[in-house]
C-alpha cells in the first residue's frame, strides 16, 4: 500500500498516529511524509514539499483533522481514500469547508475511545460506518509492528480501499461451465475429459 502522512495535521495528534505510520512503513508499506515532523530512523521516506511528490501516487492520505489540508494532499498525489484521525471537539468544530473535503475523497476516521460518544453527538449525517477506534492499549515508546494501533490503522486503510474500489464500475461477464461451455461429463477430474461445446472457441 501506498500511504502519504500529511505531516501539518498530524503534528496535532500526539504519538498515537505517528507511532502507528512508523509501524505501518516496518510492515513493508510504501509511507511517505509531506512536510514537517517526519520521524527519522527507517521505512518512512521524508517529502519536504507537495512538488517533490512527482511520480508518486498514493493509495490513500492519512492525517489529523485538519480535513481540508488533508484532502489537497490527497489529490496532489491522486490518492483514493483519505483517512483522519480525529476528536471530539475537532468534529464539533468542522465548518462547511471540511465537511466538502472530507466527501470530496472516499473518508474514513479514526477516534479514541473515550470520545466515542460525544463523536457520535457531532458526527451528524457522518455515516457512522465510517468511524473506528484506536486501541485502548498504550502508544509505545519504540517502534512495535505488533502494537494494535498499527493493525487497526492498516485494516481501516485496506476497509476504505476496497470500499472505494467497489463503488468504480467494472465490467464483468459470469458463465457457467459444464453444459454450458465444455460438455456436461458430470465429476470432471480429468483434464483428458475436458471438451469444449461447437461455437465456444
Amino acid at each position: 500500500m501506498k500511504v502519504l502522512i500529511h505531516g501539518a495535521s498530524s503534528a496535532t495528534r500526539g504519538g498515537r498516529l505517528r507511532a502507528a505510520v512508523i509501524g505501518l512503513a516496518l510492515r513493508g508499506h510504501d509511507v511517505r511524509w509531506l512536510g514537517p515532523g517526519a520521524p527519522a530512523g527507517p521505512g518512512v521516506k521524508a517529502v519536504a514539499a507537495g512538488r517533490d511528490l512527482s511520480g508518486f501516487t498514493a493509495d490513500a492520505v492519512v492525517g489529523g483533522p485538519r480535513v481540508a489540508g488533508l484532502a489537497f494532499a490527497g489529490w496532489r498525489a491522486r490518492a483514493r481514500v483519505q483517512l483522519t484521525a480525529t476528536d471530539e471537539p475537532s468534529l464539533a468544530s468542522w465548518t462547511v469547508v471540511d465537511r466538502w473535503a472530507w466527501d470530496s475523497l472516499h473518508a474514513v476516521a479514526l477516534i479514541e475511545e473515550g470520545d466515542a460518544d460525544a463523536a457520535r453527538a457531532h458526527a451528524g449525517d457522518l455515516p457512522l460506518e465510517r468511524f473506528a477506534l484506536w486501541s485502548d492499549e498504550a502508544v509505545p515508546a519504540a517502534a512495535d509492528v505488533t502494537h494494535a494501533d498499527v493493525e487497526i490503522l492498516e485494516r481501516a486503510l485496506e476497509r476504505a480501499l476496497a470500499r472505494q474500489a467497489r463503488r468504480a464500475p467494472r465490467a464483468a461477464a459470469f458463465l457457467d461451465r459444464d453444459g454450458t461451455l465444455v460438455v456436461e461429463r458430470g465429476y470432471l477430474a480429468d483434464p483428458e475429459g475436458l471438451e469444449l461445446l461447437p461455437g465456444v472457441p
